[in-house]
């Protein structure tokens, strides 16, 4: 069992840290990533309580998630990514799709997968400060399921969370099953105790 915390009046779970009436300890699958994988998350999605990728921290722990505040954060998340082509996760106009290049992504050729973590406006915002480096090749998904998180709205139809963004590009990349992290999504969403008129429909 894990060692529970108190604060603010609220009772913790000091591994998953949500709300001991929250926890998700217990749907946490373990998954082994063949390539690194790093998250550039705006600082406000930090402490969002409904943000997804602590879930995915907990089931593929080796992840790396940079902290982007700044043009310098940027600048210094990109020094600290590894050295080699990297491939960038999110829709625009230089993207290209990955069902159609998707043999090309192997451990071998490229060394990491990059993901931004924001609301629209701000991984957008991050995703045009990005340098235009040579090494920094742009994907997009083509076709993606409808998302299943509802806690958060939004009004872009093939908009995911980053929890299912992962999920879809190691399936499609390195035949990784979706199962295990969108299950996990389903549990924490299962849990949470915001009003159900709050949730998007779906």
């Amino acid at each position: 069992m894990s060692v529970l915390v108190i604060a603010a009046l609220r009772t913790y779970c000091q591994k998953c840290q949500y709300p001991q009436s929250v926890c998700v300890c217990q749907f946490v699958p373990v998954i082994a990533s063949p390539i690194q994988i790093h998250v550039l998350q705006h600082k406000r999605e930090r402490s969002n309580a409904k943000n997804t990728v602590r879930l995915v921290q907990l089931a593929i722990p080796d992840l790396f998630v940079h902290c982007i505040e700044n043009d310098e954060d940027i600048v210094n998340a990109i020094e600290a990514l590894p050295s080699g082509r990297l491939a960038v996760f999110y829709p625009c106009e230089r993207s290209f799709t990955l069902e159609e290049k998707h043999e090309d992504i192997t451990p071998a050729l490229y060394a990491a997968l990059v993901f931004i973590d924001g609301s629209w406006k701000q991984a957008g915002g991050i995703a045009r400060k990005l340098p235009t480096d040579k090494r920094l090749d742009f994907f997009h998904f083509n076709s993606i399921p409808s998302s299943r998180y509802t806690i958060r709205h939004t009004n872009k139809e093939y908009a995911l969370s980053t929890l299912e963004a992962v999920a879809v590009a190691l399936d499609k990349l390195f035949d990784i099953s979706q199962h295990p992290l969108l299950a996990l999504l389903d549990e924490f969403q299962n849990h949470w105790q915001g009003p159900t008129s709050h949730r998007r429909h779906v």
